[in-house]
């Protein structure tokens, strides 16, 4: 009898992922975000979400409560990253955003980020300009299934190349923060592998 063919394998599948815009402004915050004038705990950021508040409450209200379900709801997980416990996605997967409570609060969080980060973004380019690439980073990562922070890398340098200038110390500390990141993971590959179930040595990566 003749072998049975091998069956194909089923493509992947295509999903409205929203909430791989959440994560790019969450990357676009930390760790860039964390430090100096404009840090997201400094007080222009608090100045500028206490005014949105002040402003328009009922429409900000509106838009934050509508985007953190729409992000809670259009959240996927990949076959891929749940079989692969090598990467960190995995475990942030797992212990955080697989939780529809903690979805839901950091949707919110998420629309906050978003509109502050597009507001000074518009200040310094431009409406037409922060649209088109609103639109733009929308269309590279929603279609994305599988959730991988190397995705995320060229829509945050391009955000960082024209959003306003910071001054030097909140650069010096934002490559910092960002080297501390690189030497701690560089240290959990090198230093800290483990078996898998067959004996196999594997190492932890992005």
């Amino acid at each position: 009898p003749k072998p049975k063919p091998k069956p194909k394998p089923k493509p992947n599948p295509k999903v409205p992922h929203l909430a791989m815009l959440g994560y790019f402004f969450a990357i676009v915050w930390l760790p860039y975000g964390l430090a100096g004038p404009s840090g997201v705990f400094s007080k222009s950021t608090l100045n500028e979400i206490w005014f949105l508040f002040t402003a328009t409450p009922a429409a900000l209200l509106c838009v934050i409560g509508g985007g953190s379900w729409l992000l809670a709801k259009y959240s996927f997980s990949h076959p891929f990253l749940l079989a692969d416990n090598r990467h960190l996605t995995f475990y942030l997967w797992k212990g955080l955003l697989a939780k529809p409570q903690a979805r839901l609060l950091l949707g919110a969080a998420y629309c906050v980020a978003g509109i502050l980060g597009m507001r000074r973004l518009s200040r310094c380019q431009g409406f037409l300009f922060s649209a088109g690439f609103l639109a733009t980073t929308a269309l590279v990562l929603v279609p994305a299934h599988l959730l991988e922070l190397r995705y995320f890398t060229l829509p945050v340098l391009i955000y960082h190349l024209h959003a306003p200038q910071r001054p030097p110390t909140a650069v010096y500390l934002a490559v910092a923060l960002n080297a501390a990141l690189s030497l701690g993971l560089g240290y959990v590959f090198l230093y800290r592998p483990f078996e898998d179930a067959n004996g196999v040595t594997q190492r932890f990566m992005l």
